[in-house]
């Protein structure tokens, strides 16, 4: 993906010329002739050439070919044929239609959907597979036809002696989803195409010269459509030529010197990601699609609204890295050779023990050469995601609470205020620590914003230390205090000012209900609430051994965990 990205990105188009010949006959057919030379990449020349071609613009007749052609069709359904055809013509991605295929699979209207066969064994009886698809009216007509010409598939190279190719197996009875439907439709034309026949036509080729310049028209007539009938994913189209003699001499009707712009290649399709994987022996049939899917997953490439390929920051970055380190681990090769040496073992042609020493001992080699070149990824990532500090990627979602002797901390990540100075916390040494200081005020509750102002008493409205109106919210944790109102800084937090709605209420005048934060008031003036748990008449427990006569902060259980 990367590689064909970087080759489209740094293509430098180049401009080119040729020659097009047209001409109408008296009946009004029309033809156009291409040149031999295609196309030249300077203008002189063929400036000149073009000058020659005016001075004497009459042309013959030199060659009249006619020959048979056939379009084959296609071979037996393999599963990643199956992929690619579906990425290509329905539009779907590798992993949707595996999912899809195994729905088809476990509701019995298909064969076994991953398999690397595309030869039909010669003990598979085909004429009860076709005679399940003549009741249905898009392609019943073709079903029969084969059945009467009998079936005679055209098969590939490849079998792995377990599964024959994807075929269906019975005519669908109930109701399928549309995506089910399509990719059925998909597997029974593929099988009925391939036991048909090739398509026939009569090719026409006709060679003219003009000033000593070579040119050519070819034009198709088809005299059997056969499998085409039924596949209509493949198209065939036919060009007529108006008829011609050897020798025969004309005048054309327009001859011009056209200019153009050579193009960059295109980004890769998923289909031809699954041929390139293929080719180069990454993956298997049963792992193209979760590739493909794991890449997208881990943001090095992303599928663009034209459903190709692109490479993601983070991709970039790690490809460039590995290029600068100067061995190819972002190239298929060391990944092609681990999975041939893995199929020679099922093949019986090496010995396990030898590949996984031989394996680590190159992927050892790997990490040694990229942990001593480590700056290079480095400084390749700061390309894309600019330098440490400066430009950092967004922030991951918030992990859920972590369960521990430390309890659920919903302010857990938040630091202390700047004006609060850190102590340090003792054990039962008198060891000291650097653990972070733990506040008096009460854990930052996870909350839901109300945009109304909220009356704390009748007397008044309950203002935060900017002297602003707060801001009601509601404690949406699990805990104790879940559905309990308290009060924030109106002003965005800029006074830290904090107050459970209920105290405000009860003791709105005095100040005694409130807890404010900030600059304001000095944390050792707050007052610890009583926790819901607590009941009267009982000595305050430790909040992590639960035993009494001390806090979390002091207490002896906490030398185990520094």
């Amino acid at each position: 993906v990367v590689e064909r990205y970087l080759q489209r990105e740094n293509f430098i188009r180049e401009p080119f010329w040729k020659i097009a010949v047209e001409h109408q006959t008296e009946n009004g057919e029309f033809c156009e002739f291409t040149w031999e030379r295609n196309r030249l990449f300077e203008h002189q020349p063929c400036l000149m050439i073009y000058d020659m071609i005016m001075d004497e613009p009459l042309a013959k007749v030199m060659d009249i070919k006619s020959k048979n052609k056939s379009k084959w069709r296609p071979a037996a359904l393999d599963t990643v044929e199956m992929e690619k055809l579906a990425s290509r013509k329905l539009r779907m991605t590798g992993k949707k239609t595996m999912e899809i295929a195994e729905k088809l699979y476990m509701k019995g209207l298909i064969s076994y959907p991953r398999t690397e066969t595309n030869i039909f064994p010669s003990e598979i009886n085909l004429n009860p597979l076709i005679q399940n698809q003549i009741g249905d009216q898009r392609w019943g007509a073709f079903a029969q036809r084969v059945l009467e010409n009998g079936p005679h598939p055209r098969n590939g190279k490849n079998t792995d002696k377990a599964h024959p190719p994807i075929h269906p197996t019975r005519y669908p009875d109930g109701q399928l989803t549309e995506e089910e439907n399509k990719l059925y439709e998909l597997v029974v034309r593929h099988f009925l195409a391939c036991v048909s026949k090739d398509a026939q036509g009569d090719e026409t080729t006709i060679k003219i010269d003009i000033a000593n310049e070579k040119f050519h028209a070819s034009g198709l007539i088809i005299r059997e459509r056969n499998y085409l009938d039924v596949y209509i994913y493949d198209k065939w189209s036919e060009k007529e030529l108006p008829h011609y003699q050897l020798n025969q001499t004309f005048y054309p009707s327009k001859i011009e010197m056209v200019q153009g712009e050579t193009t960059a290649p295109q980004l890769l399709t998923e289909a031809d990601l699954i041929s390139l994987m293929e080719k180069h022996g990454i993956g298997t049939d049963a792992t193209h699609a979760e590739h493909i899917s794991k890449i997208q997953e881990r943001l090095y490439a992303k599928m663009n609204s034209e459903r190709r390929f692109e490479p993601e920051n983070l991709g970039l970055g790690l490809c460039e890295g590995y290029d600068k380190m100067g061995h190819a681990l972002s190239k298929p090769y060391l990944r092609a050779e681990l999975e041939s040496q893995l199929k020679a073992i099922c093949e019986g042609r090496a010995d396990p023990a030898e590949v996984l020493r031989d394996q680590i001992d190159k992927y050892r080699q790997v990490f040694i050469v990229t942990a001593a070149q480590i700056q290079k990824l480095d400084d390749s990532m700061s390309k894309y995601f600019g330098a440490p500090g400066t430009n950092p990627p967004p922030p991951p979602p918030p992990r859920p609470p972590p369960s521990g002797p430390f309890g659920d901390r919903t302010n857990r990540n938040q630091p202390p205020p700047a004006h609060r100075p850190a102590q340090a916390s003792r054990n039962n040494n008198n060891n000291t620590s650097t653990r972070p200081q733990q506040t008096n005020r009460p854990a930052r509750p996870l909350q839901q914003e109300q945009t109304r102002p909220t009356t704390a008493s009748n007397s008044g409205i309950t203002k935060c230390n900017c002297d602003v109106d707060a801001k009601e919210l509601v404690v949406k944790k699990d805990g104790p205090n879940k559905g309990r109102a308290f009060f924030r800084c109106g002003n965005n937090d800029n006074c830290n000012f904090f107050a459970w709605k209920d105290e405000t209420t009860s003791n709105h005048g005095g100040g005694g209900g409130q807890r404010q934060g900030g600059n304001n008031q000095p944390p050792a003036s707050r007052k610890r609430r009583s926790s819901d748990n607590d009941e009267e008449g009982k000595q305050r427990k430790c909040g992590l051994c639960k035993g009494t006569g001390h806090t979390r902060r002091n207490c002896p259980s906490l030398n185990s965990f520094l």
